[in-house]
């Protein structure tokens, strides 16, 4: 089961509330280059965990596609720029949930596509074809998997690991 089809499902069961990834294809905005769609896509983050925060103070289980630790780490290894201020802003704002709201921040991890098959499908797709070089795709997976090790291990979010539909909604309850 992929991404989507996971939080659709749970969406259902759960009476939660979605908010979805992020696209500036489909947005109505004019990129004028890489840096202005990069602060777009970490502008558009911020709206989504405002209105998360919105929502979970309300009781609401709240489900984001897509986390602004991906564009932070998707950033960094396209432009070749730390994005450190960015990153602790968004470890900051978790860590506010967390201690002064008590809400709980999770991240789903789904398992990882192969490698040539994640190459095939961005080649298929123009808007994407520059980012399907061995070496890119290396470098955003292991700034990823170095980001959540560091925010699991700082306690701030708890990882999910391949969990199951069922799992995944015993857990949200």
């Amino acid at each position: 089961m992929g991404k989507t089809t996971l939080i659709e499902n749970a969406i259902k069961k759960l009476n939660a509330a979605h908010i979805r990834e992020p696209n500036h294809l489909t947005a109505r905005i004019s990129p004028k280059n890489t840096n202005f769609i990069t602060r777009w896509y970490f502008k558009a983050h911020e709206r989504n965990l405002e209105r998360a925060y919105i929502l979970a103070r309300k009781g609401k289980i709240v489900l984001i596609e897509r986390s602004p630790l991906s564009s932070v780490v998707f950033s960094q290894a396209y432009l070749n720029k730390k994005r450190d201020a960015e990153m602790r802003h968004f470890e900051s704002y978790i860590k506010n949930l967390r201690d002064n709201h008590g809400i709980r921040t999770y991240l789903v991890y789904l398992k990882q596509r192969k490698i040539d098959t994640v190459i095939a499908t961005m080649k298929k797709k123009s808007y994407l074809k520059a980012f399907s070089k061995i070496k890119f795709l290396q470098a955003l997976d292991y700034q990823l998997r170095v980001a959540i090790q560091r925010l699991e291990k700082e306690n701030l979010i708890l990882v999910l690991r391949n969990p199951t539909q069922k799992s995944l909604i015993k857990l949200l309850k």
